[in-house]
């Protein structure tokens, strides 16, 4: 786990100090160890590659990087963040070819990438990005993992590319950069920047599961097309064809794999623990593997609204394993916010950043690496959104069969009486009635929404429609929008799925990676603290995604398999929890705005616009 930067210029543009200084913006991802390597490439580029180092697994100096070899007929070279869980595997099957002198998954990836190409990528399971030089082929390959766990952010130009973990790194090299207006509408929309999109024009984000060739033998640099080498999709190809019960076995089978590799480690490794189902899972995995001396974390607040320690407690005492209560004051939660800006570089308004970082900080003076419950919601329906937008289209529909309707209830719920009635049909509906005003304030949207995706898309607003451009241009949906960016999944796969699966299928690809990951990553990383998510073994997500959706929603119960599953290893509170967010409270100096949701979206892009200017 690490961070890693470089730039591909005309020879002499950058010297050793601004390459330095720009590689250590990312310290923080790394800070036991750093190298900066200068690969000329006869007079023509100047290929720099830097990594900053927290040492996982092999600690020795064997494990630097970059991992430069010089071969008797080339050059080849590595900078690698992640960690590759089946590694030791894999060197087993390269060890006739290649004489291994670390014991680090750095190496493997390099030896099997020189010696059976990009295809090797398919063979890793585990979180990844890297730059591959190979001096031959005049050749640098750019690759991310199949969720986009690790992120690769890069700057393209004619003469120019850099790349790196995080858009600081870039930034410092006060290379031109120009706001991206459609990235910050999407923001403005979602609270995060999807797909390949950065707040810059002139920086991309690799898609997850891709890698991209970088051509070093012509006069200008040339970037080819991705190519995808894993299809996000290819589970709701399948149809599961065993009984539910075998379901539960094949999963738990999968967990406990899962976990047992994530747990690989030459420094201590903990778990977060929350009140919900997929990270107690996860102690259920660690419990089953008879892990000694392991230790779980979980959060301690003064605001008991937010407090899920007594569940988390029940759950670590049920299944013997230790528990470590880190309690955090409000002056804890409040100092994280004045450092978004700075670890998350660009407007990103998940406010379970702010708790995410807090408990970050905290278990770092224990471990080094802690397992999450990342990615249950999005493979095996988690939220209740999948199904509450199938009511609202029932609402919809009813509107719209007697003429003029629509119009007398807009009015109507202006009225006092109107949102009482508002309310009660909301709670008839099982839907949360809090924050009643918001939800009037998208209630004409909801009425005017043509099908079950455009009503999607309102409940994913963290801004009325009023209050924003459309992104969309003249797509009818996020859905169909996404098929756009993505257009080599297989999203026929999805024809005969429910509704329901569709939402999960779009979460997976756009809230899950760009949001969801992207949160974890810089929240842990900002303590150099490395998260490894079971759940999210591709393996676990191929399995998920091939379920009928009886065995992941049942009468209004969600995760239903991963609920069940769980019940056959403890019992406790936490088996009937409903969905709940990692939330904190926010500030009560926010923006005037329509709700909370919008209130702290425009709050961080005011305090990132700060930011940014005074660090320009």
């Amino acid at each position: 786990m690490c961070g890693i930067f470089g730039i591909i210029s005309r020879p002499n543009v950058f010297n050793e100090k601004i390459v330095r200084d720009a590689l250590n913006k990312i310290s923080h991802r790394g800070p036991d160890d750093w190298g900066l390597e200068k690969l000329e490439l006869k007079d023509k580029w100047d290929v720099w590659f830097g990594q900053r180092r927290l040492s996982i697994i092999d600690l020795s100096s064997a494990g630097h990087q970059p991992m430069t070899k010089f071969l008797p007929d080339n050059i080849i070279s590595l900078c690698f963040n992640g960690e590759i869980y089946n590694f030791n595997q894999l060197k087993e099957q390269l060890k006739d070819n290649w004489k291994f002198q670390s014991g680090t998954d750095t190496e493997v990836i390099l030896a099997g990438i020189h010696l059976l190409g990009n295809d090797f990528l398919k063979k890793l399971n585990g979180m990844l990005a890297m730059a591959f030089f190979n001096q031959n082929e005049h050749k640098i390959t750019f690759a991310r993992d199949r969720l986009g766990k690790k992120p690769l952010y890069i700057y393209k130009s004619k003469d120019c590319i850099a790349f790196s973990s995080e858009l600081k790194s870039i930034i410092n090299l006060k290379l031109p950069l120009t706001i991206n207006n459609e990235a910050l509408e999407f923001y403005r929309w979602l609270g995060y920047i999807p797909a390949n999109l950065t707040i810059y024009n002139e920086c991309f984000k690799l898609s997850a599961g891709s890698y991209l060739n970088l051509d070093l033998s012509k006069n200008n640099l040339e970037l080819e097309n991705e190519t995808l080498y894993w299809d996000p999709f290819i589970g709701y190809g399948r149809q599961y064809k065993h009984s539910y019960d075998e379901a539960i076995d094949e999963f738990l089978e999968l967990l406990d794999d899962a976990t047992k590799i994530r747990l690989v480690s030459d420094v201590p490794v903990g778990a977060f623990l929350s009140g919900g189902i997929d990270s107690s899972l996860v102690l259920s995995s660690i419990k089953k593997l008879n892990i000694p001396n392991f230790q779980s974390f979980t959060v301690q607040y003064d605001n008991k609204e937010f407090d899920e320690s007594s569940i988390a407690i029940e759950t670590s005492n049920n299944l013997d394993i230790p528990i470590q209560l880190l309690h955090l004051k409000e002056s804890d939660y409040q100092n994280q916010i004045l450092k978004i800006p700075f670890h998350y570089d660009e407007p990103f308004s998940d406010s379970s950043q702010i708790p995410t970082m807090a408990i970050s900080e905290a278990a770092r003076k224990f471990v080094t690496v802690v397992l999450t419950g990342d990615g249950g919601d999005e493979v095996f329906l988690g939220y209740p959104r999948f199904s509450y937008t199938k009511k609202l289209v029932i609402i919809n529909q009813l509107t719209k069969l007697i003429p003029f309707l629509n119009k007398t209830i807009a009015s109507s719920l202006k009225t006092k009486l109107g949102k009482i009635l508002f309310r009660k049909i909301l709670n008839l509906f099982s839907v949360n009635s809090t924050n009643l005003d918001s939800k009037l304030e998208k209630i004409n949207e909801i009425l005017s929404a043509k099908n079950e995706f455009q009503l999607y898309d309102i409940i994913l607003r963290t801004n009325p429609k009023s209050k924003t451009n459309n992104p969309l241009n003249n797509f009818n949906s996020y859905f169909e929008f996404t098929k756009n960016w993505y257009p080599n999944y297989s999203w026929q796969n999805l024809d005969n799925r429910s509704i329901e699966e569709k939402f999960a299928a779009l979460d997976l690809v756009t809230y899950l990676r760009d949001d969801v990951l992207v949160k974890v990553d810089r929240a842990t990383m900002a303590y150099s603290l490395e998260a490894r998510s079971p759940l999210l073994d591709y393996r676990i997500v191929e399995f998920g995604t091939s379920l009928p959706l009886h065995f992941k929603i049942q009468n209004n119960v969600y995760k239903k398999i991963l609920r069940d599953a769980l019940a056959r290893r403890t019992q406790g509170k936490v088996l009937s929890m409903p969905k709940k967010g990692f939330g904190v409270p926010l500030p009560a100096n926010l923006p005037n705005g329509s709700n909370l949701n919008s209130r702290w979206n425009l709050f961080i892009e005011n305090e990132w616009e700060k930011y940014t200017k005074q660090h320009s």
